[in-house]
């Protein structure tokens, strides 16, 4: 019996090592960037090696500056279609989430990133207010996608964390 849990163990374990986890979020301003930058180092710290926000991969530089934001959405697509297994989509209230709020759209678009995205909200009431146009106009309920709130820094590490790992164990066995 104990070899079988053994087993399960590593397998889940290798899963949970592989997973590609791509957070997607508002970079400006810089208190946005820095929420996504620690949330990317408290997940790889909790196991989720492959977690990464799209800056973290590698520009095109000769990309000249005027189309540098179409050059950055069109990689931002590229990532959630063919690179992500879990899409972690975070609406902050310090941000105005037009970005995620267009990367959102993306995702409802491919029917088979549903299954694996998450919205996590900050539990601000202004916050919210703006989502109601941007997204939740019934797709949350309609597509049964996956969502929790926030009210700081731990509270989105943990449901980060927890939102994964729900991931992981439904779409990935």
């Amino acid at each position: 019996m104990a070899a079988e849990g053994t087993v399960f163990s590593d397998h889940l374990s290798e899963k949970i090592k592989n997973v590609n986890v791509l957070i997607l979020g508002d970079y400006k301003p810089d208190v946005c960037l820095c929420q996504l930058k620690n949330l990317k180092e408290y997940l790889i710290g909790e196991g989720l090696h492959n977690t990464h926000l799209t800056l973290d991969f590698p520009n095109n530089e000769e990309v000249p500056k005027q189309t540098r934001a179409a050059y950055n959405f069109t990689k931002s697509v590229w990532y959630i279609e063919q690179w992500a297994h879990v899409l972690l989509f975070i609406f902050s209230s310090e941000g105005n989430n037009k970005s995620v709020i267009r990367e959102w759209g993306i995702m409802m678009a491919c029917k088979d990133k549903r299954n694996n995205s998450v919205a996590l909200l900050s539990e601000n009431e202004e916050t919210l207010e703006k989502l109601e146009i941007g997204i939740t106009g019934g797709e949350i309920q309609m597509h049964n996608l996956s969502f929790d709130t926030f009210t700081n820094e731990t509270k989105l590490h943990e449901n980060a964390l927890k939102a994964c790992t729900n991931k992981i164990y439904a779409n990935f066995f």
